[in-house]
């Protein structure tokens, strides 16, 4: 089964102050962590203006709207099968925790998407074969950039439930990258 691994990694970085995909924990910057746990992946890109050996590069098409844009544009490059897609700024989305999603991959839906403690789908932690590609881009062309509502009202979707979940753990202030450390 072909996967491919999409790190979204243009985003603004404004609660943090800095840009966060160059911020190093310990001696890797966060996009080397988010890399390293995609390795496995059969394809790999980089939505954003960043450049690691052995992925592929691409422009936010659409810089400042949140990470539908990258979506979409991880969907089109995309070879076929499934993408794995996340945010420079979730580290804790380790190997062990891709591996569990690839064991959830369904042929009959189009994203598998898991659920926080809150009941709430964590749109940057999830699998979206290309087939959700037109439902996506329709969705950005309409100016309505909630991931979560495309899914809701548009794919065949299934939840996971009972992940761990510190494996969400999203970066936002410098100080969330010592709580990395610290665990």
């Amino acid at each position: 089964m072909h996967i491919t691994a999409a790190i979204t990694a243009g985003g603004k970085s404004r609660r943090f102050g800095s840009d966060k995909a160059l911020y190093r924990v310990g001696q890797y910057t966060l996009l080397d962590i988010a890399a390293h746990n995609l390795h496995a992946c059969n394809q790999k890109l980089i939505i954003g203006p960043y450049a690691l050996k052995g992925w592929q590069t691409y422009p936010d098409p659409f810089p400042g709207i949140g990470p539908i844009s990258g979506l979409v544009s991880a969907l089109e490059h995309a070879k076929n099968g499934w993408v794995f897609f996340t945010g420079v700024d979730m580290p804790n989305l380790d190997a062990h925790y891709w591996s569990h999603l690839h064991h959830h991959l369904n042929p009959d839906v189009q994203v598998i998407v898991p659920l926080n403690e809150h009941g709430k789908m964590e749109t940057l932690a999830a699998a979206y074969h290309v087939s959700a590609l037109p439902h996506l881009k329709a969705a950005l062309q309409e100016k309505r950039y909630g991931i979560r509502q495309v899914i809701e009202h548009h794919l065949l979707y299934r939840t996971l439930t009972g992940v761990p979940q510190h494996h969400f753990k999203n970066v936002n202030t410098v100080q969330d990258t010592q709580d990395l450390i610290d665990t």
